[in-house]
């Protein structure tokens, strides 16, 4: 019966509930955040690339939540959001694969009219070029979504490991092969 008690015990004796401890752990995931929003928003400013990620916000925890879009801004949502949801299907696990068999994930959310009203969204419609009326039209934004939850990267960046600007540029690369895939469509 004592056994939950003890785990909590001994979790607690080794990483306490301090700045010391689990504090360490937390501060760790919201840099990693702000490095990978960075990375994010910085990529197309060093790598030519016809596209550019364009996050919801600053990370206030260790979640980053942004979209990919053309850089040339002539995509309609209907267009972005199939961009997005092709990059979550290519970064998700699919049926019958191992999770060692991918090196990166990401989840997604979307900003739903019915959830956020488009005038607190409208910043970051402007950034995507998209009104207000496509907004509620398309019934929202697909975004993606990375949650950094591994306080070591700092040590494999070390150690000569850089995971987050390998997503990034793995994610840059996924998104020129599909924005292709989508304008050849249209």
């Amino acid at each position: 019966p004592g056994a939950a008690a003890a785990g909590v015990w001994l979790s607690h004796s080794l990483i306490p509930l301090d700045n010391t401890g689990h504090g360490v752990l937390i501060r760790e995931t919201v840099r990693n955040a702000c490095e990978l929003h960075a990375l994010l928003a910085q990529y197309p400013h060093y790598t030519p690339t016809p596209m550019r990620a364009l996050c919801l916000c600053p990370p206030g925890s260790n979640i980053v939540c942004y979209a990919f879009t053309p850089a040339s801004n002539l995509a309609s949502l209907t267009q972005i959001n199939a961009l997005n949801q092709r990059l979550f299907a290519r970064f998700t696990l699919e049926d019958g694969k191992r999770v060692y068999d991918q090196r990166f994930f990401v989840s997604r959310t979307t900003l739903a009219p019915s959830r956020y009203v488009a005038q607190s969204v409208a910043p970051f419609l402007a950034r995507l070029n998209v009104t207000a009326q496509a907004y509620e039209h398309a019934g929202g934004v697909f975004l993606l979504r990375s949650t950094l939850m591994n306080p070591w990267y700092s040590a494999a960046k070390q150690r000569g490991r850089h995971f987050l600007s390998e997503l990034v540029e793995e994610l840059f690369t996924a998104a020129e092969q599909e924005w292709h895939s989508i304008s050849q469509s249209l």
